[in-house]
C-alpha cells in the first residue's frame, strides 16, 4: 500500500499526483491535457510528471506541471522500472502510470497475438479517441470528450517562427510535414501535391519539415522554406502551425498539434483511424487511406504481414487527387476571409 508523502524535500505539495508517460511526441501530446484537467477538475495543488526527453521538450513549459522526473530507458527490464515507479509513487497521494497506455492498449504491437488476427478484430480493439482513452487510463471517465492536447511556446520560440514567417504575411502556406516515426508515415505523394498546389494556386508557398531522413527527397520538391534544412527542433515546427494555412501529413505527433492548434489539417490516417486522432475536430479535412486494411490499429515496426507497394506499407499510398481537392476546399476559405 502506498503510503504518501505531503512534505517532500521540504516543499509542501497539498494533494500530489504523479504521471509517469515515456513516448513519442504523439504520445505525449495525447496526455498533455492530463495536468490542467488534474487540477481544475480533480483538485490537484501539486502535479508532477515523468518522462523521457521527447516528453520533457513538449511539457517543459507547462504551467500546471510542479515537477519533472527524467527517464530516458523505458526498455531496461521490468523488476527496475518497476521498482523506480514504486520509489516516486511512494511520495504522491495518487500515481497514473500511461505506460503502454496506447500502444498495447489500442494499438496491436508485433509481440502480441492480435497483431496477427483479422482486421475486423483489431478494429474492435481500436476503437476510441486518443485523448479519451488516456483520460480513462487515468481513472476520469467522467471528464472524456472535454480535453485536447495542450502546449505551451517560449516567447524566444514565438519571436523566432514570426521573423522567418513575415516574408509569406500574403501567401497561402502550406506545410509538408514529410514523415513520422516509421514508413507508414512517410509523406511519399509528396512531390506531386506541391506540383499541383505550384499548378492551381499561384500565390500559394510550401514548406516542408521532418527529420533528417528526409532530405535526400525534400530536394525535389524545392520548399519555399525547409524547416528540414535548419534542423529545427519539434517545438518550433509546432510553433510554425500558427503560421500556415494548411497543414498535410500523416499520423503523427505534428498532425496531432495541428490539430490541437485548430489549423486547417489534412491528416492522412494509415494504422490508426479518423476517430483515433482528429475525431471530427475545428478546421480538420483528414483523410482514411484507401487500403483495404487501413486502419489497421497495428503498432509495426518491421511490418510483418503488411502488404506493400514500390517497397513501403500500401497504406500510404493515397491518391494526390483527393488530397488537392481537400487543398482547394481550404483555400477557397481562406480566400475568402482575406476578402
Amino acid at each position: 500500500m502506498l503510503t504518501p508523502t505531503l512534505k517532500f524535500l521540504g516543499e509542501y505539495m497539498g494533494k500530489s499526483v504523479l504521471i509517469s508517460r515515456y513516448g513519442a511526441y504523439g504520445d505525449i501530446l495525447h496526455m498533455s491535457h492530463l495536468p490542467r484537467m488534474l487540477k481544475e477538475e480533480c483538485g490537484f495543488d501539486y502535479v508532477a510528471v515523468d518522462t523521457n526527453f521527447k516528453g520533457y521538450q513538449i511539457l517543459s513549459l507547462n504551467p500546471f506541471i510542479d515537477k519533472f522526473y527524467s527517464f530516458n530507458k523505458p526498455t531496461v527490464e521490468a523488476g527496475f522500472i518497476n521498482k523506480r515507479w514504486e520509489i516516486l509513487a511512494n511520495r504522491y497521494d495518487k500515481f497514473i502510470n500511461l505506460f503502454h497506455t496506447l500502444e498495447y492498449g489500442c494499438l496491436a504491437m508485433e509481440d502480441q497475438s492480435i497483431y496477427y488476427m483479422d482486421s475486423e478484430t483489431r478494429r474492435k480493439f481500436g476503437a476510441g479517441n486518443y485523448y479519451d482513452l488516456t483520460t480513462i487510463a487515468a481513472g476520469y471517465p467522467n471528464l472524456i470528450g472535454r480535453y485536447m492536447a495542450d502546449i505551451y511556446f517560449s516567447e524566444k520560440e514565438i519571436n523566432a517562427v514570426e521573423f522567418q514567417m513575415r516574408r509569406f504575411t500574403d501567401n497561402f502556406v502550406v506545410m509538408l510535414n514529410l514523415s513520422g516515426s516509421g514508413l507508414h508515415k512517410r509523406l511519399i505523394v509528396a512531390k506531386k501535391i506541391a506540383q499541383l498546389i505550384r499548378a492551381e494556386i499561384p500565390d500559394a508557398k510550401i514548406i516542408t519539415t521532418g527529420d533528417a531522413t528526409c532530405q535526400q527527397y525534400e530536394s525535389e520538391l524545392n520548399p519555399d522554406f525547409s524547416l528540414i534544412s535548419i534542423g529545427a527542433p519539434f517545438n518550433q515546427a509546432m510553433c510554425t502551425l500558427n503560421y500556415v494555412d494548411c497543414v498535410i501529413g500523416h499520423e503523427s505527433g505534428l498532425m496531432v498539434a495541428s490539430n490541437a492548434l485548430r489549423r486547417p489539417t489534412i491528416q492522412l490516417m494509415t494504422a490508426a483511424s479518423l476517430e483515433n486522432h482528429p475525431n471530427g475536430c475545428e478546421n480538420d479535412y483528414s483523410l482514411q487511406s484507401p487500403a483495404y486494411c487501413s486502419p489497421c490499429h497495428k503498432g509495426p515496426y518491421r511490418y510483418i504481414g503488411c502488404p506493400e507497394k514500390d517497397g513501403l506499407p500500401l497504406c500510404v499510398h493515397f491518391n494526390p487527387a483527393d488530397i488537392m481537392e481537400r487543398i482547394n476546399e481550404i483555400y477557397k476559405l481562406w480566400k475568402s476571409k482575406r476578402a
